[in-house]
C-alpha cells in the first residue's frame, strides 16, 4: 500500500529519503529529477502547469530529487532512485514569483519546504505542498502575457491532475466555465437585487412613515445580516470596466453586513446616491479624490459606475457594494514619485487620501440606509503594483519628509486588508485602521502613518486638515 501524504513528508522530515522508492505519481503527486528550467519560458510554464494541475485537482505534493520510470505492470511512473539536486540551483523566491506570475487569480497557496541530504548538506530534496483552489479561486488559470511592440496577445489555459498526468482541458471545457461563472454572476445580482427590494420594504413598514432621527440613522431594530455576495468577482469586473487589468491598481471596497435602501440608485440623476457617486467627497481642489469627472451610467439593471478609462473608476452596486479603482502606477497610486527599473514608490499622500476620502463616502452612502449597528466590511488591495521583478516601497511619514530608514519594500503581487468595523465608527478611524495593516505589511509602526491626530474618545484618525495642508505644499 503506498503513503499517504502526511506520511511522505513524515520520512521527508527525519531525511529518510529512500522510504519514497517505489512509491507510485498519483493525482496528488509529482516528482521532478532535477529543478525546473526558469530562465526559459518552456520551463516557467511547466512549472506553472504543475502547480495549477495539483491545485484543481485538490491539492497534493510536488518533489525535487526524485527519479521516475514507469511501471511495466501499471503503467504509471514509480519512484525508482533518490537525486538530491544542488540547494544553490533553487530559489524559492524565484518560484514564488513565477507561479504568482503565471496563474490566475494570483496563487499563493504553495509551501515550500527544503529538506538537507544528511550525507552532503550541499544538495538535498525539495517539496511543494500544494494547497487546493478555494472556492474563489476555482478554476486556476494558467495565463500569460505576451507582449510585442504592436499588441499584447493573453495566453490562458486550464490544467488539472489526473491520476499522474497533468491534463490540459481543451477550448471547449474553458468556455464551459467562463459561460457557468457568468450565468453564475448573472443570477447572483439578481438575488442581491430581489434582496434589496425586499429589504427596501421591510425598511419602509419598519419606520412607519417616522422622520429620520437627527443623526440621520436607521433607528435601532432586530435584522438579519446579509454580506454581498461575489466581492472578488466585482472587484475583478470593476478593474477590466476601468481597462486596468493587466497594470497595477490600487482597490478600495465597502460592503455594509445589512439590508440596504438603494431605490434611489435608478430613480433619478438628481438623486442623493446618484450626486454622491458623480460627486464624491473632497478635501481640497485638484487633490487626490475619488471623483472621475465623468457621468455616472447604469449596468444591467444592478449598479451604476462612473469610470475614466485606464485611470480610475467608482461604482454602487443595488446591494449597497462600494468599489473604487484606482490605478496603481504613476498615474494613480505612485503619482509623481521616483521611479526607478528597481523599485516603484507608493505616494503616501494619494494611499491616506483616497483611504479617507472613500471611508467617508461609504458613511454618506449607508447613512439612513443601513441599521446604525450593523457592520461595513472594508478591504484594501494593491494588485500587481508590487512583484518579485519589481517591489514596490512605502515610505513612512508625511509625503515631504525624507529620513534614512524609513523606506520598505513588499514583492507580493497582490496585498489585501479586509477590516470590519461598526458603521458608528467614526470614518476617520476608520481609513487609520485599514491603513495601519497596510503600514504592518511593510514593517512599519502605526505612528509611522501621515496626516493623523488624536481624537478625544476615539483614538489616532486620518486628518483631514493635515491633508489638506500637505496637499498645498506637495500638489
Amino acid at each position: 500500500m503506498g503513503l499517504s501524504q502526511q506520511q511522505i513528508l513524515k520520512c521527508l522530515e527525519v531525511r529518510d529519503f529512500r522510504a519514497l522508492i517505489g512509491q507510485f505519481e498519483s493525482s496528488w503527486l509529482e516528482c521532478k529529477r532535477a529543478p525546473y528550467v526558469l530562465d526559459r519560458d518552456h520551463g516557467r510554464l511547466e512549472l506553472a502547469k504543475d502547480v495549477a494541475g495539483l491545485a484543481n485537482a485538490g491539492g497534493g505534493v510536488l518533489l525535487l530529487g526524485y527519479a521516475t520510470k514507469q511501471d511495466e505492470t501499471h503503467g504509471v511512473d514509480v519512484i525508482d532512485a533518490v537525486r538530491p539536486i544542488p540547494l544553490a540551483e533553487f530559489h524559492e523566491e524565484q518560484y514564488r514569483a513565477i507561479i504568482t506570475d503565471w496563474t490566475w487569480p494570483k496563487f499563493s497557496g504553495v509551501q515550500v519546504r527544503v529538506y538537507e541530504d544528511p550525507s552532503n548538506n550541499q544538495k538535498g530534496v525539495i517539496s511543494l505542498e500544494v494547497a487546493p483552489c478555494s472556492q474563489g479561486e476555482y478554476p486556476l488559470l494558467v495565463c500569460k502575457t505576451v507582449l510585442d511592440d504592436k499588441r499584447a496577445d493573453i495566453l490562458i489555459g486550464y490544467c488539472e491532475r489526473k491520476h499522474a498526468t497533468v491534463v490540459s482541458e481543451q477550448a471547449a471545457r474553458l468556455h464551459a466555465f467562463i459561460v457557468a461563472g457568468m450565468r453564475n454572476m448573472e443570477v447572483m445580482e439578481r438575488l442581491d437585487g430581489i434582496t434589496a427590494l425586499i429589504a427596501s420594504t421591510q425598511s419602509l413598514s419598519n419606520q412607519d412613515g417616522a422622520s429620520p432621527n437627527a443623526t440621520n440613522e436607521v433607528p435601532a431594530r432586530s435584522y438579519t445580516p446579509i454580506r454581498p455576495s461575489n466581492i472578488d468577482g466585482r472587484i475583478t469586473e470593476a478593474i477590466v470596466a476601468a481597462h486596468l487589468e493587466t497594470s497595477p491598481v490600487f482597490v478600495l471596497t465597502a460592503a455594509a453586513i445589512a439590508p440596504i435602501d438603494t431605490t434611489a440608485l435608478f430613480s433619478s440623476r438628481e438623486s442623493t446616491l446618484v450626486r454622491l457617486i458623480e460627486s464624491p467627497p473632497e478635501i481640497r481642489g485638484s487633490g487626490f479624490d475619488l471623483n472621475t469627472g465623468a457621468s455616472s451610467h447604469i449596468i444591467r439593471g444592478t449598479l451604476r459606475r462612473t469610470v475614466v478609462p485606464r485611470t480610475k473608476g467608482l461604482e454602487i452596486h443595488r446591494d449597497g457594494l462600494l468599489i473604487f479603482v484606482n490605478a496603481g502606477g504613476n498615474d494613480g497610486l505612485c503619482r509623481a514619485r521616483h521611479e526607478t527599473n528597481d523599485v516603484r514608490l507608493i505616494n503616501q499622500l494619494v494611499l491616506i487620501e483616497n483611504t479617507y476620502l472613500f471611508c467617508q463616502l461609504a458613511r454618506r452612502t449607508y447613512e439612513g440606509r443601513v441599521p446604525s449597528e450593523c457592520d461595513v466590511e472594508y478591504r484594501l488591495l494593491l494588485i500587481r503594483v508590487c512583484s518579485g521583478q519589481k517591489p514596490c516601497a512605502l515610505q513612512a511619514g508625511p509625503i515631504n519628509e525624507w529620513r534614512d530608514g524609513t523606506t520598505r519594500k513588499e514583492t507580493d503581487e497582490q496585498i489585501q486588508v479586509v477590516l470590519s468595523q461598526s458603521f458608528r465608527t467614526p470614518p476617520e478611524r476608520v481609513a487609520f485602521l485599514l491603513l495601519s495593516e497596510i503600514y504592518i505589511r511593510f514593517g512599519f509602526e502605526t505612528d509611522s502613518i501621515a496626516y493623523s491626530s488624536e481624537m478625544a474618545g476615539v483614538g489616532l484618525v486620518v486628518d483631514g486638515a493635515a491633508i489638506q495642508a500637505a496637499g498645498r505644499r506637495s500638489s
